[in-house]
């Protein structure tokens, strides 16, 4: 799989979308082989991104290593596993584009996945958050989620497991974007404390 050169990321930006800086931050805890291929889908993007940063939570198994050289790629070394929500607050705090997009490890986005995030932030400028449509590596077809939604059980998301249907492949208005692929306004980040603070994946409010 091709990718870009380190003085490409930032600069080539698709057609009619203009220039906004975005930061795509990744948080890695032991992704083994899945981070070096998010990454090069992630460098294949049609609007490239500003910056790329992982945020490697203390891995053991050498995946950020192994990723250190890649072009364009800035890993942090946060020493310990400080969990998903504090280890993207770090990057958020250390960041100053106006776009920040969210992408987990095992996520492998397509090469239009980042314009079409922009576009749609600037379609809706009154917009905060943007999610995706995550679809099931192994099975192309069927939807891993299209956002996240309240239940006072103990599982969260949307549409996990099912066909895609046509309703699906339109732009739609969700309770709120999950945060394996999404791409969200700095400012409405830092203004509401970033992503509060979190233990993993259990958020608290005090």
């Amino acid at each position: 799989m091709g990718k870009l050169n380190k003085s490409q990321v930032g600069d080539s930006q698709s057609d009619g979308l203009g220039n906004a800086s975005v930061t795509v931050v990744i948080v890695n805890w032991n992704g083994g082989e899945m981070l070096k291929e998010c990454l090069e889908h992630l460098l294949q993007q049609t609007y490239a991104p500003t910056r790329i940063l992982v945020m490697d939570n203390g891995s053991s198994d050498g995946s950020a290593e192994r990723v250190e050289g890649m072009d364009g790629v800035t890993v942090k070394q946060l020493g310990s596993n400080l969990g998903f929500a504090a280890a993207n607050n770090h990057a958020i705090f250390a960041t100053d584009t106006e776009f920040i997009a969210l992408l987990n490890p095992d996520a492998f986005a397509e090469p239009n996945w980042l314009a079409q995030l922009i576009k749609a932030a600037k379609d809706h400028p009154k917009v905060a958050a943007f999610g995706s449509r995550q679809l099931i590596q192994e099975m192309p077809d069927k939807l891993d989620g299209i956002g996240d939604i309240y239940h006072f059980q103990d599982w969260h998301g949307a549409k996990v497991s099912t066909d895609q249907t046509e309703a699906d492949l339109g732009a739609v208005e969700i309770f709120s974007p999950c945060a394996a692929a999404a791409l969200f306004r700095r400012d409405a980040l830092v203004e509401s404390a970033a992503l509060m603070r979190i233990s993993f994946a259990i958020w608290k409010t005090g």
